[in-house]
């Protein structure tokens, strides 16, 4: 009987570590070609997981900084106004688009390219007009 016990755990534990989603992950500041060439596999550590795609740009003063990132995340993080907040104070804009997916391994294969022309100019003028 405890052996049957323990097979069932056993094989409980091996179903829910194959339950977790597979993601990739990588990180950059300078562009998607550069994250992506530095990107690797990763399991989700928890089930309820999603996988993250997040491109975003804080304007300090005349400087804008990017930040391009793909990786494991929680579900909660997957609101703009979750990606746009910050703690640095000398931000005087921010700019951030974030998705998430659960429907397959490695749905954040795509990369977010939405950096339009307008985007800039209307972060570039804001920080005009605050400084």
């Amino acid at each position: 009987m405890a052996s049957v016990l323990f097979y069932f755990i056993l094989a409980s534990w091996f179903v829910s570590a194959c339950l977790c989603l597979q993601c990739l992950n990588c990180r950059s500041s300078i562009s998607w070609e550069d994250c992506e060439k530095h990107t690797i596999e990763e399991e989700c550590d928890e089930a309820d997981m999603v996988c993250y795609t997040q491109h975003r740009t804080l304007q300090i003063g005349q400087r804008q900084h990017h930040r391009f990132v793909k990786s494991c995340y929680f579900p909660e993080n997957c609101s703009v106004k979750e990606c746009r907040a910050t703690s640095i104070k000398s931000v005087n804009a921010s700019w951030c688009e974030v998705q998430c997916c659960d429907h397959k391994d490695y749905c954040n294969r795509q990369s977010i390219n939405l950096a339009s022309i307008s985007t800039v100019l209307c972060l570039s003028l804001l920080a005009f007009v605050i400084s």
